[in-house]
């Protein structure tokens, strides 16, 4: 039995997190400050730091970086 394909297991791993987790990582991922995003949430910082940190840690990335790289494989960003 082979491991399913990446993009499959990557879907399942994304449902995992909870809607404000996917919309605070897309977010980040577009360059959003966390002061915007916890403005257009109507949230606070704190949960902003939070839903992001546990949201990276389901998905087990590690930084900014990577979730840049993740956002743009899952087409979370616009082309330019």
């Amino acid at each position: 039995m082979g491991m399913p394909p990446i993009e499959q297991t990557m879907e399942s791993v994304i449902a995992v997190l909870t809607l404000s987790e996917q919309v605070i990582l897309k977010l980040v991922a577009r360059g959003y400050t966390y002061g915007e995003i916890a403005r257009q949430a109507d949230m606070s910082l704190q949960a902003v730091t939070a839903h992001k940190q546990e949201g990276m840690s389901k998905l087990s990335v590690a930084n900014d970086r990577e979730l840049s790289q993740l956002a743009l494989a899952q087409g979370w960003l616009e082309k330019r």
